[in-house]
């Protein structure tokens, strides 16, 4: 499949955001957002309600916790093995 018919199958709602997002014409945190719908065949609730821990995006969704999206600390206390990236030991 093509990126024309993977989009072609994208409900009306969301194309123009799915297609921005896909020319790079969009902020890291909606590009973001339109990967966790795509993820979730487009259910909003679906989205909301992931709880995919070892996704490499779930720190950053769009419904993520009280913390800011994308803090380092959300990484680490959410994802499994997160509080060993960039840990050295002896």
């Amino acid at each position: 499949m093509n990126a024309e018919q993977y989009v072609a199958r994208v409900p009306d709602l969301y194309r123009n955001a799915f297609q921005k997002a896909l020319a790079g014409k969009v902020s890291p945190r909606q590009a973001i957002k339109q990967k966790c719908l795509d993820c979730c065949c487009f259910q909003r609730k679906e989205v909301e309600l992931c709880n995919v821990k070892t996704c490499p995006l779930f720190p950053f969704k769009p419904t993520y916790g009280s913390k800011p999206s994308g803090s380092a600390e959300a990484a680490k206390e959410n994802v499994p093995g997160a509080s060993l990236v960039g840990s050295t030991t002896d």
